[in-house]
């Protein structure tokens, strides 16, 4: 799924409140972006998304592992020669090998 990256700047609260304000007056979106400088889209979809206007979405991929689960890798890779792979079919963990390898090499005491 592609996302829009906006083109220009976001509007100001001061326009957002102006865009508002023509709108509740009946002006047209093509009107109300005439008078502010802009474009009848960027109007438009304000007035679509007031709500979430200006906030980010979160993107990227969602964690797998909570703290804890982690903690059980760092315990389980402590003092043993187990492989990644051991370590997951003992906690059992569905995630992959590699991401075991991560969670040991990025905590820094392993």
């Amino acid at each position: 799924m592609f996302s829009i990256m906006p083109k220009g700047k976001a509007f100001s609260k001061l326009d957002q409140g102006r865009i508002l304000a023509y709108h509740e007056q009946g002006q047209s979106v093509r009107e109300i972006g005439r008078k502010l400088g802009s474009s009848h889209a960027a109007v438009f979809s304000f007035l679509q998304r007031k709500q979430n206007y200006g906030k980010r979405r979160r993107y990227g991929p969602f964690f797998k592992l909570s703290e804890r689960d982690k903690q059980r890798i760092l315990r389980a890779a402590s003092n043993s020669t187990k492989s990644s792979t051991q370590i997951k079919v003992e906690i059992g963990l569905r995630v992959s090998s590699r991401t075991i390898r991560n969670i040991i090499n990025g905590s820094g005491v392993i």
